[in-house]
C-alpha cells in the first residue's frame, strides 16, 4: 500500500504546551502534493475502575469544547508521562481511586484524520479508596463522581446517554475480551 510522504513541514505553531500544529507539505498516496495540518498531542489513559463488587466508577463533567456534560471513565492526557503512570495519576485525581490489579488493553487512535493522538485503554480491577488523595484542584469542583455496572453502562451507551468515544471504545475492548460481567 502507498504511504502519504512529508516532504517538509511549512508552518508549526505550539498552542499551551499540550497542543502543536504542523502544516506540511506532503505527496499523497497518489503522487499529489499538497498540504496537511496535524494536531500533535501527547497519549491519553483511560481507566475503567472496577471495584471488589464490581461496580464501574464513572465521572460526570462538563466539556468545554463541545458545551456538553459527558459520563465518562476517568481518562486524561500523559503530559509526557509513560501512559501507565499518567493513568495511575488520573484514576487518583479524578476517581481518589488506587488499584495494583492493572490490565492493558490496547491502544485507541480516534482522530486519526486530525491528529496524532494515541488513547492507551486499561481496565482497573479491586479499586479502593486512596487514604490521601492527591486531588487536581481543578477536578474537585467539576467533576461528579458515580458507580453504575456493566449493565447500566451497556444501556447508557444504547440510549445514547454516554456518546464519549474513548468511553466507548474501552468498555467494548474489555466486553469484547471477556473482562466485564455479564
Amino acid at each position: 500500500m502507498k504511504k502519504w510522504k512529508k516532504i517538509r513541514t511549512k508552518e508549526a505553531m505550539d498552542i499551551g504546551g499540550r497542543y502543536r500544529i504542523e502544516v506540511d507539505e506532503v505527496v499523497s498516496p497518489g503522487g499529489k502534493t499538497t498540504t496537511y495540518s496535524v494536531v500533535r498531542m501527547h497519549p491519553y489513559s483511560v481507566i475503567i475502575p472496577i471495584d471488589a463488587k464490581g461496580k464501574m466508577y464513572m465521572v460526570r463533567q462538563h466539556r468545554y469544547t463541545t458545551d456538553t456534560v459527558m459520563l465518562e471513565f476517568p481518562m486524561g492526557s500523559t503530559d509526557g508521562e509513560d501512559p501507565l503512570a499518567a493513568a495511575k495519576r488520573e484514576l487518583e485525581e479524578e476517581s481518589e481511586l488506587e488499584s495494583d490489579e492493572w490490565i492493558e488493553l490496547g491502544r485507541i487512535q480516534e482522530l486519526k484524520g486530525i491528529s496524532d493522538s494515541t488513547g492507551y485503554l486499561y481496565l482497573v480491577r479491586n479499586v479502593k479508596p486512596v487514604l490521601n488523595p492527591k486531588l487536581d484542584p481543578e477536578d474537585k469542583d467539576l467533576i461528579e463522581r458515580l458507580t453504575l455496572t456493566a449493565d447500566e453502562v451497556r444501556q447508557k451507551i444504547a440510549k445514547g446517554e454516554i456518546n464519549d468515544a474513548s468511553t466507548i471504545c474501552a468498555f467494548t475492548k474489555a466486553e469484547f475480551m471477556g473482562l466485564l460481567k455479564k
